[in-house]
């Protein structure tokens, strides 16, 4: 009897589904998932428990049930997900030992899982390499306790182990090691990447599990996985050995191809994907609506040649595209395509025209069912909003550009001449993919903005381009393996030939559109907002480049009488820009994040090449107005790269020698202190480093680079109390000798001190006695190892510093 009981309460349910949908107008699924979103949004910002939002769930559920509207089923639907969205966070959060560990205490673990995404394979001869793979738990020993989990760690290997008889780790594999386990890292800059976040976020995890030389690491068994995945890896694999076949001699070619194609994206060089970010292209590189809907019709017209009946072609299409979408890893973009492509034959079979925006609401649906995380993923979050964009926008624009040419209706076309008809018909098709490009730019544009403090209007112009040259690529790369299928490997050589001319236009394309001026410009909505609660005269933000390299934004509030260039208020400053990989990953994103588009200014303290490394990208993305190095000899291994590219945009440096004085404003000015232009060169680069006082109202910063006890005496000897003396210090370590000395600290008199603190190389770590010695002179301490980037404020009255990784704040009013 209770089961016929539930059996009519469901019954029940789904009518009155179906009654509340038929009133939310022609796209239903559209609005339901819009509900679904809605309560994971909401839960996530006010956490629950899950048990009071099941309460709540069956409460409405019964509400629904007498009330057949439309309203009780949308809030029915948010707290359905809601409640998955709370369960999920309280399954993550439930890790053993998570209390430590986000107090910053690091475990040894022994661990136990399968690998659910294995490590790049390290290049032939190679074995220190290090690598990073995903791995699914089932036991993990914790402080001689064993505890029984089904969470994914992310795990460091460094370096990876060596192949044994089972080969390199691949997935499937089920693995035994052992490491130290510790909270994953926050993003360490300003607009930098962040592990925590991200990974929390796309595989839910908390931790990460380091493995180093010492640590035990020990296979058990393969192919643990999903069968239908081992099949789709060693498919993909035979793929991109057929399409990259006889291209070995061009790695970026075969890195754009498998990314295109195949969805893989880790080899493709970090310099490349922001060339295609800049021309506002990235999206070419995710497998998403486009290359399924290519894919489709290719396998469409395969089978229609064969003459098989329609209803059969669609039943055949079906799984082949469905398998696509696991080959490529099954990525958001592409399992959106997936379902929507399913949808659309299904409503063929079934003879019933599908809508795009209920098409699009139950792929939602659907995918946020299987992992309510995907809401706060970029690429789920973008590849939403452009196809709603389009779905909504693409066909008023086309209609309205059609409308500029229009043949006057009155006109009989009779009378029309042959020219004119085929210019409208040229037009309507160029109307058509311009529509659909600004169309997606503007669906696109506020989360590029929000995720990457990037707009992007070359975009709408380079898609025209470089979309249609895409779809070539990828038919030329479905025809290579149609080719290879049929033993006719010769032809499907020249196939793979002519694709890597194709993504040679590309790539050009690319750095055309990148290098268009005004084509892209950073973008930080709300950031002057943010901090109008204290305003500054000026900001000092010391990045943390975490190879005890440096570099430093300044930037200035800015005045009529200033005189820079009048396209900003703010005047921005770089001294040094880092290797060229902390330029990348943490100058360039921190600039960006402070919606910086141009430096007014470039200074290059000493030779150093994880100071200076990052100068030829520096000088060409941002285009400093004036850049300016020591008067001292440069004997660093990228002068010959900086002075090419100097030339090259006809823009030589200056020489600062001390005594000098650059006016940033009315209110701000960094004076040089050292070297003076008869110094004898020394034969360390630390030792002849430029040194430079910012001058910012009452405050002052004194910025020492990595010089040492050799500066410091020329300085004490030569310059008055009154030139050093400042509030702060920022300054390196000197590698083969000592800075900040207790005479120096005596008369600069600080009040606090950011420092670089590095364990290798060896000899730029903090002297633990010295920060004793600073621990005792009251002065504070921002050790960048524990605090990553530290901003500096200077305002009229107030000088406040602020960490990024942790809560460490100083204030001072002025003294």
């Amino acid at each position: 009897m209770p089961e016929v009981s539930l059996s009519s309460f469901g019954r029940r349910i789904i009518q009155v589904a179906r009654s509340g949908s038929a009133r939310l107008g022609r796209d239903p699924l559209l609005w339901i998932a819009l509900a679904a979103v809605l309560g994971i949004l909401a839960i996530d910002s006010v956490p629950a428990r899950p048990w009071p939002l099941a309460g709540a769930l069956i409460a409405v559920l019964v509400l629904t049930s007498k009330w057949p509207r439309a309203i009780p089923l949308l809030v029915a639907t948010g707290l359905a997900f809601a409640w998955l969205h709370a369960a999920n966070v309280e399954q993550i959060g439930d890790f053993p030992s998570i209390e430590k560990l986000s107090q910053g205490d690091k475990i040894p673990a022994k661990a136990i899982g399968t690998v659910l995404r294995a490590p790049a394979e390290p290049e032939d001869g190679d074995t220190r390499i290090s690598g990073s793979l995903t791995l699914r738990l089932e036991s993990l020993e914790l402080e001689g306790n064993r505890h029984l989990v089904r969470h994914a760690v992310r795990v460091r290997l460094d370096p990876l182990p060596p192949s044994g008889d089972s080969g390199p780790i691949r997935y499937g594999d089920r693995i035994r090691l052992s490491g130290t386990l510790e909270r994953l890292a926050a993003a360490r800059n300003p607009g930098a990447f962040d592990p925590r976040r991200f990974f929390y976020r796309s595989i839910s995890a908390l931790v990460e599990l380091r493995s180093g030389p010492g640590d035990r690491f020990e296979h058990l068994q393969s192919d643990v996985g999903n069968p239908l995945r081992h099949f789709a890896e060693d498919t993909r694999k035979q793929l991109a050995d057929a399409i990259c076949y006889d291209l070995d001699d061009s790695p970026q070619a075969i890195a754009i191809l498998n990314a295109m194609a195949l969805g893989a994206r880790e080899q493709t060089p970090d310099d490349l994907e922001d060339l295609f970010r800049l021309s506002g292209s990235l999206h070419i590189f995710a497998v998403s609506g486009m290359h399924v809907g290519i894919f489709a019709a290719i396998v469409w017209a395969l089978l229609s040649l064969l003459r098989l009946p329609r209803r059969l072609v669609v039943l055949l299409v079906i799984p082949i595209v469905l398998f696509y979408a696991v080959i490529t890893g099954l990525r958001p973009s592409a399992c959106r395509a997936a379902i929507m492509a399913c949808t659309i034959l299904l409503g063929l079979v079934a003879e019933r025209q599908p809508r795009l925006l209920n098409s699009l609401g139950l792929a939602a649906l659907v995918l946020l069912a299987i992992d309510t995380q995907q809401i706060f993923l970029p690429g789920f979050q973008l590849s939403f909003a452009v196809l709603v964009a389009i779905a909504i926008l693409a066909n008023p624009i086309r209609l309205a550009l059609l409308h500029v040419f229009a043949i006057d209706p009155l006109i009989p076309l009779a009378l029309v001449p042959r020219w004119r008809r085929r210019l409208d018909s040229a037009w309507a098709a160029v109307a058509g993919l311009l529509a659909m490009s600004l169309a997606a730019w503007i669906g696109s544009a506020p989360l590029v903005i929000w995720h990457f403090h990037l707009l992007t209007p070359i975009a709408i112009v380079s898609n025209l381009v470089m979309v249609p040259l895409a779809a070539v690529i990828l038919s030329v790369a479905c025809l290579s393996l149609l080719l290879s299928a049929c033993q006719l490997a010769p032809v499907a050589l020249l196939a793979n030939n002519a694709n890597w001319l194709l993504i040679k236009c590309l790539t050009l394309a690319a750095t055309a559109f990148a290098a268009v001026p005004g084509g892209h410009l950073s973008f930080a909505p709300g950031d002057d907002f943010k901090k109008a609660e204290t305003p500054a005269l000026s900001t000092l933000l010391v990045l943390d480049t975490a190879d005890s390299g440096a570099a430093q934004i300044i930037t200035a509030a800015g005045s009529s009488n200033s005189t820079s260039r009048p396209r900003s208020k703010k005047i921005t400053w770089l001294i040094d820009t880092g290797s060229a990989s902390a330029f990348a990953h943490a100058v360039e994103p921190a600039l960006r994040a402070h919606a910086v588009n141009e430096l007014d200014g470039l200074l290059l303290t000493h030779g150093d090449l994880r100071h200076i490394g990052g100068t030829p990208l520096a000088l060409e993305r941002f285009t400093p107005e004036r850049w300016l190095q020591s008067s001292l000899p440069n004997r660093s291994p990228v002068r010959r790269s900086i002075d090419e590219t100097s030339s090259r945009l006809k823009s030589p440096a200056e020489t600062v020698t001390a005594t000098q004085i650059f006016l940033l404003d009315e209110n701000t000015k960094l004076r040089v202190l050292f070297p003076p232009l008869d110094y004898p060169v020394q034969s360390s680069a630390d030792d002849q480093a430029v040194v430079l006082r910012l001058e910012s109202g009452p405050w002052s910063v004194l910025l020492m680079s990595d010089a040492g006890f050799t500066t410091e005496r020329w300085l004490l000897d030569h310059c008055p109390a009154a030139d050093l003396r400042s509030a702060v210090i920022v300054k390196g370590q000197n590698r083969g000798d000592a800075s900040a000395s207790a005479d120096f600290l005596r008369v600069v008199d600080p009040l606090a001190i950011v420092a670089t603190n590095v364990s290798f190389p060896t000899g730029e770590a903090i002297d633990e006695s010295w920060r004793r010695d600073i621990d005792r002179r009251g002065i504070a301490l921002f050790d960048q190892s524990q605090t990553g980037a530290v901003e500096i404020r200077l305002g009229e009255r107030e000088l406040r510093i602020d960490a990024t990784v942790n809560a460490h704040t100083f204030r001072s009013r002025s003294r």
